[in-house]
């Protein structure tokens, strides 16, 4: 089984890259989804969140305000930072989670970028990583 992470730029192509896999017949497990499903009402990560960045990070429904937090975050390398160290490891666990269960995995395993455009960090479970440039058409 081969496990690709794929990252990159906004708007660098990494859709792009991701619906090719999936012509390919690859499954696509995709972190992002997987981080907002963490994320959810109720859910352990979400009370972490909170109770770092402060309950105004959270919506009147008890769900997640990503504006509000990615204000909190965003230019504040150290708020980043403990933002990840709250949502990447039970991403993680997730993924590797869904790899012990068998899927043929080529995860999107996505980065970020802060507002001067430096890549931020992210966790890899992969044997190859894939870092998108530019758009090519397939």
């Amino acid at each position: 089984m081969l496990n690709v992470g794929l990252t990159g730029n906004i708007a660098a192509g990494k859709s792009t890259v991701v619906e090719l896999f999936k012509k390919w017949g690859a499954t696509v497990i995709d972190a992002d989804a997987l981080a907002r499903e963490a994320q959810a009402p109720g859910s352990a990560v979400l009370a972490a969140i909170a109770k770092r960045f402060g309950a105004d990070v959270l919506a009147p429904d008890g769900s997640l305000d990503r504006v509000g937090l990615r204000a909190k975050v965003m230019g504040d390398d150290t708020a980043l930072t403990a933002l990840n160290a709250i949502v990447h490891p039970a991403v993680q666990r997730q993924v590797f989670s869904l790899m012990r269960q068998g899927i043929d995995v080529r995860a999107r395993m996505l980065g970020h970028e802060d507002d001067a455009g430096r890549a931020g960090p992210r966790f890899i479970g992969a044997a190859c990583v894939v870092a998108v440039q530019e758009v090519v058409e397939a």
